[in-house]
């Protein structure tokens, strides 16, 4: 299990008693809710408290694994190798519902007790004296964490703000807590969903006031720097069309870093803090996800002829699908298809020789995106959270969203295609273009995340393939798609914990989902 940093406890103490006690909901305070206690003493305390949050930001209940590998579950890339897996059953499935707390509710409470830890590490260090570049330096790590947490909220809750333009029901956001002052509030005085237009207004607030504050000469790594902030400043720009603003601020994320050459790529690939990383979730032998880590999750070891036996480590439960397989294959010199493994539904003999996917049972699905055995442990890897070709593709995407700029956006596509193929795409315009920038990001940020919100936002319709146990249709450009009685389920509902705690958000529920009822 993952330890617990003791400035971590530190830093939650105060919080402890919202969560204790009487188990009637009547007495259950929202996760909007803090206690008013202030602990913060020097710089050192206050440097270890930071450390806390960058720790609870990497739990497995948020970007550790939980929004990493549901966003690719709920799409059509990949799916389940059995229909009831060890996690993401319920997701991939689609039989979300509103008193499954156990499933995304984790993320809702995770994701604001990182809002609530960093709103009190803010106000903690605002008094501090001390060298003044270094306390806006943690501000704004902390302002930074905290705008990371509202994003996955939001890619997990709601819809894109594309969406508020179809219909008023889609407008909805979440809670907005800016300071402790307002976790305080919130005990007695309930805080409503806002607008998405408002939660993303917030968003840039955050990260503007952090670029401004944040060390510059911090390198890309472990900890937020300048290039990371504009990097998730880009998205945030990038998930509300503004195209202009998104290009610009991608460019100067992008600023110092370089993409892994081809052949370097099965290598460099798993190295820590490689030349592409811009935030990375770093995890130790003594403090990990333990065999909740994505990629003990995802797949199973193979021996050094790269086949399974009976040493095989891992729940291996998350398989290609034949679209991606095929969408990966569409260059047969892309390096990425040697990311490709055997998986567990694999019938084949060890004896096997001349192995080709589909042919006697043979079945390679699983996709090597995150690879365990760094230090001698089974299941250990670090986790991207924000990588370089995610940035050059958010770049291609606004140039070519644009309308005049289809050079440029092809020119930033290529920077990621052409080093994993050897080669360049060429005489892309218009729809073409962005087709390809679109199945770019498919192959090349598979399993981080994007896959259901990428589909969402661009109003792309899918219907998964044969080779997926649930097979659905989603369709995010008609009404009549909108309106199928899975749809509704492309996002989570509110927990019903939190509407027992919270009287405000209980008409607010949304829609598709059964209206508040009470707690049983």
């Amino acid at each position: 299990m993952k330890k617990t940093d003791i400035y971590k406890l530190i830093l939650i103490m105060p919080l402890v008693f919202l969560f204790s006690g009487c188990e009637d909901f009547l007495d259950r305070y929202p996760s909007t809710s803090v206690s008013g206690i202030n602990i913060y003493s020097s710089v050192e305390t206050s440097q270890a408290a930071l450390n806390g949050l960058y720790n609870d930001l990497q739990s497995g209940d948020l970007t550790g694994r939980s929004t990493l590998l549901r966003g690719d579950l709920k799409g059509c890339d990949f799916f389940l190798l059995t229909s009831t897996g060890q996690y993401f059953t319920t997701e991939y499935s689609y039989q979300d519902n509103v008193t499954n707390y156990g499933v995304a509710g984790v993320i809702w409470a995770q994701g604001f007790q990182i809002i609530k830890d960093c709103n009190v590490f803010i106000d903690g260090i605002s008094g501090l004296d001390g060298d003044e570049d270094v306390i806006n330096d943690m501000e704004a790590q902390a302002t930074t964490i905290k705008a990371i947490a509202y994003l996955e909220l939001l890619q997990t809750f709601c819809y894109p703000p594309s969406f508020t333009a179809i219909d008023s029901k889609y407008s909805l956001g979440l809670p907005v807590v800016r300071t402790k002052d307002d976790n305080v509030s919130a005990i007695e005085e309930f805080p409503e969903r806002q607008q998405l237009t408002e939660v993303f207004a917030y968003l840039e607030e955050l990260l503007l006031d952090a670029a401004d504050k944040i060390n510059p000469s911090r390198a890309p790594g472990f900890y937020i720097s300048s290039n990371a902030i504009y990097g998730i400043l880009a998205n945030v720009y990038l998930y509300q069309e503004k195209w202009s603003l998104a290009a610009s601020a991608a460019v100067t994320a992008s600023a110092g870093r370089s993409m892994i050459e081809k052949a370097d790529f099965l290598t460099e690939n798993y190295e820590e803090n490689n030349d592409e990383a811009i935030f990375e979730l770093r995890y130790t032998l003594t403090d990990n996800l333990a065999d909740r880590m994505p990629g003990y999750v995802a797949n199973k070891t193979v021996n050094e002829d790269g086949r399974h036996d009976a040493s095989s480590k891992g729940y291996g439960d998350i398989g290609a699908s034949d679209t991606f397989l095929a969408l990966l294959n569409e260059n047969p010199e892309d390096i990425r298809i040697q990311l490709l493994h055997e998986d567990k539904t694999s019938t084949a003999p060890l004896s096997a020789t001349d192995l080709v996917q589909g042919v006697d049972g043979y079945s390679a699905r699983y996709y090597y995106k995150y690879i365990g055995g760094r230090e001698g442990n089974v299941y250990l890897h670090n986790t991207p959270y924000l990588r370089l070709p995610e940035i050059l593709l958010t770049a291609a995407e606004a140039y070519s969203e644009t309308g005049t700029q289809d050079v440029q956006a092809l020119d930033y596509l290529n920077r990621v295609y052409s080093k994993r193929t050897g080669t360049e795409l060429t005489g892309l315009t218009g729809d073409d273009l962005k087709t390809a920038i679109f199945n770019e990001r498919r192959r090349e940020l598979a399993l981080e995340g994007h896959n259901i919100w990428d589909y969402l936002r661009k109003s792309r319709s899918f219907t998964r393939d044969a080779s997926h146990h649930t097979i659905l249709t989603i369709d995010p450009a008609t009404s009549a798609g909108r309106d199928d009685p899975d749809f509704y389920k492309v996002v989570a509902p509110i927990p019903i914990t939190e509407m027992d705690a919270n009287p405000n958000i209980r008409d607010q529920q949304n829609p598709g989902y059964s209206p508040y009822q009470g707690s049983n």
